[in-house]
């Protein structure tokens, strides 16, 4: 994760600016070239550990957004594989009802359902929501139901299915269910994996 250097707002909502570690934003990163299934599930693996370690720290995860998660070059190429870093959570983002009462962020694929119809509404398990639009994103590069999702091995299917549920109740209710999928699929299985602070 980033250290905040500095939190504000303008026209357009909050804002903060974090410390430079470079990488480019996965929806970037995707939208120019999806990720194969190994490396997608690698790259989540990191970052599903980075959401479990902010939750066991305090930090309730409101929203994964997936331009706050920055990759490196290599991560989707060729030779050693790059770390992800955490930019941000969605926690940083506001979503407020404008006067018809519907949220401004009705619209994006990768804001939880239950965050959609109440703002303010989040628990574990709306971060965890996060990691399946993540996953679909980074073998897309488009969010949840904006594009075709290629055959994934029936694992990963599981994992997604159970991650972008609408109803909360069915969801994964801690990360120690998520990392049991998660290490059911191709890739992330016995893949170790660290925060970098």
């Amino acid at each position: 994760m980033l250290d905040l250097r500095w939190l504000g707002r303008d026209s357009e909502g909050l804002y903060a600016v974090y410390e430079d570690r470079g990488g480019e934003p996965a929806t970037r990163r995707a939208s120019r070239a999806p990720l194969d299934r190994i490396r997608a599930a690698r790259v989540l693996k990191h970052v599903a550990r980075a959401a479990q370690d902010a939750a066991a720290g305090g930090v309730l995860v409101r929203e994964l957004r997936p331009e706050a998660v920055l990759l490196g070059e290599d991560a989707g190429g060729e030779g050693e594989e790059a770390i992800p870093t955490l930019a941000a959570w969605g926690a940083m983002r506001l979503c407020e009802p404008p006067a018809e009462g519907v949220p401004d962020c009705a619209a994006d694929p990768f804001v939880p359902p239950e965050r959609k119809r109440k703002a303010d509404r989040a628990d574990a398990r709306t971060g965890i929501y996060g990691l399946g639009a993540l996953l679909v994103l980074l073998l897309t590069g488009s969010g949840p139901g904006e594009g075709e999702l290629p055959e994934v091995p029936a694992a990963m299917r599981s994992f997604l299915d159970k991650t972008l549920n609408n109803a909360t109740g069915k969801r994964y209710l801690d990360f120690d269910k998520v990392f049991f999928d998660l290490d059911r699929c191709p890739g992330a299985k016995g893949l170790e994996v660290e925060t970098r602070r």
